[in-house]
């Protein structure tokens, strides 16, 4: 295949720009001109497609990863663990005051109270784990390489830096069944969350009679 640049129907930048230099100055400047224009705005458009992947995995408010972001790493972790036999675990997270504190305090308290949930959550997760918001007052973890045992050792870590933190939270585990996969594991880590806050809410409700 022949390199010439003459028959490159899209020369680069700088190619085009070595073009331009036998032609009259006026010329010349108006060529070069309108080549960096042109390139400033590819580079422009480059950075608002960076910028907006960039938002569509990250949660503005709370810097965890956004729920979008989540359902993919769940789903490429799903075929990882089917591949190769391994362990995973699911966390689910649900804040029990957020309402309370919006009405207390506006949404501004309860978007501190947010950030400090995500902060919490990556004090005691691995750079390899996936801290996620996936709902208003809801947050995920996904523990990869990790058996039931060692999800259980997160969990308490987990509601340690939730407690240091003052932040009130239901927590629920399950680990990956290899039958079911990891949305079956994140169902139930929800199912089991919710379980928890019911308690949580019944003995609340006996202490107070």
């Amino acid at each position: 295949m022949s390199t010439d640049r003459s028959k490159d129907p899209f020369p680069s930048f700088a190619a085009a720009a070595d073009a331009v230099l036998d032609a009259p100055s006026e010329l010349a400047h108006r060529l070069l001109t309108s080549l960096l224009q042109a390139e400033e705005r590819a580079e422009r458009a480059r950075l608002r497609a960076e910028r907006a992947e960039a938002e569509a995995s990250t949660d503005v408010l709370t810097g965890a990863c956004s729920r979008r972001y989540w359902e993919q790493v769940l789903d490429g972790e799903e075929r990882r663990c089917a591949r190769y036999g391994h362990h995973a675990c699911v966390v689910s997270v649900d804040l029990d005051e957020l309402k309370s504190v919006n009405d207390a305090g506006g949404h501004g308290a309860g978007d501190a109270l947010l950030r400090a949930t995500a902060r919490a959550l990556g004090t005691v997760t691995r750079a390899t784990d996936v801290v996620a918001r996936v709902g208003g007052d809801e947050f995920a973890v996904l523990a990869v390489d990790t058996d039931l045992v060692t999800g259980r050792v997160l969990v308490g870590r987990i509601a340690e830096a939730l407690r240091a933190a003052g932040v009130s939270a239901s927590v629920g585990l399950a680990e990956r069944d290899p039958e079911a996969g990891l949305d079956a594991a994140w169902a139930e880590a929800d199912h089991r969350m919710y379980a928890a806050k019911r308690r949580r809410h019944a003995a609340a409700a006996a202490a107070a009679v």
